[in-house]
């Protein structure tokens, strides 16, 4: 896994990046299953995909509520995701999916971000969101891991 984040005035990028045993296509068609997002990312209360190019979030940092919804603004199919808010809190970013030797897929999360509030801010400068992507991007390649395992091979098996 590689994270790194960066401070631009009072916007904050973060990228992390983590390796799946699965295809590239099982990858992309499971991260596009937006509503089972609180399945796997433990700050997301909630998400409902509005249509196909709106998403609503409900998220709790630290125990504090941020609302938003996600406009998609490009897709290709098993390759990238982007998309903005449109309203609530200003967070936009890109998924990427690179397939890599074999059935493996390399999933990248990059996204930017203006806290809004002091509290927002501080959680920014003490790294909680990199924290927070990091450790749901682990339990996202368990939650495909687990659920195509009849479909691959176990890693680590000849």
């Amino acid at each position: 896994m590689h994270w790194n984040r960066k401070n631009s005035h009072d916007r904050y990028e973060l990228s992390e990046s983590v390796e799946i045993y699965a295809d590239d296509g099982i990858v992309f068609e499971k991260w596009t299953q937006y509503e089972h997002f609180p399945r796997f990312m433990a700050s997301v209360r909630r998400t409902k995909q509005i249509d196909d190019e709106r998403v609503m979030w409900d998220v709790d940092l630290e125990g504090h509520q941020m609302v938003w919804e996600a406009r998609i603004t490009e897709t290709t199919p098993n390759k990238s995701i982007r998309w903005e808010s449109s309203w609530g809190n200003s967070v936009s970013g890109e998924v990427r999916f690179e397939r890599v030797d074999g059935p493996r897929t390399r999933l990248t999360v990059n996204i930017e971000y203006e806290p809004n509030t002091p509290l927002e801010l501080l959680g920014a400068r003490l790294g909680l969101a990199d924290d927070h992507v990091r450790r749901d991007l682990e339990r996202f390649r368990l939650f495909v891991e687990s659920e195509t395992r009849g479909e691959v091979a176990n890693p680590g098996t000849t």
